[in-house]
């Protein structure tokens, strides 16, 4: 991970991340069991591995935000991002 606060900008690059890859939301979900209604039938899920990289750039807005309640403070930045990825089964 690289952050550069001045400029406002980060990054971060994921190789070779071990998951289980479920199929769809429904398996994921309920461990592979699927659904009766609607019909989604079940699949195990199986391992692979991702890999990411995000940029964040161009800060439009700061702000410093404070909860008293749930006793934080933070300073934010409003970015955007890019995203890239890929995945292995």
């Amino acid at each position: 991970m690289q952050v550069h606060l001045g400029s406002g900008t980060a990054s971060v690059r994921m190789t070779d991340v071990p998951v289980l890859d479920a199929h769809d939301i429904a398996n994921a979900l309920t461990d592979g069991q699927g659904l009766a209604n609607p019909p989604i039938p079940p699949i195990a899920a199986v391992p692979a591995t991702v890999w990411f990289d995000i940029e964040w750039s161009n800060v439009p807005e700061q702000a410093k935000v404070t909860n008293e309640n749930q006793g934080f403070t933070g300073q934010f930045w409003k970015t955007g991002a890019t995203i890239k990825w890929s995945s292995n089964p």
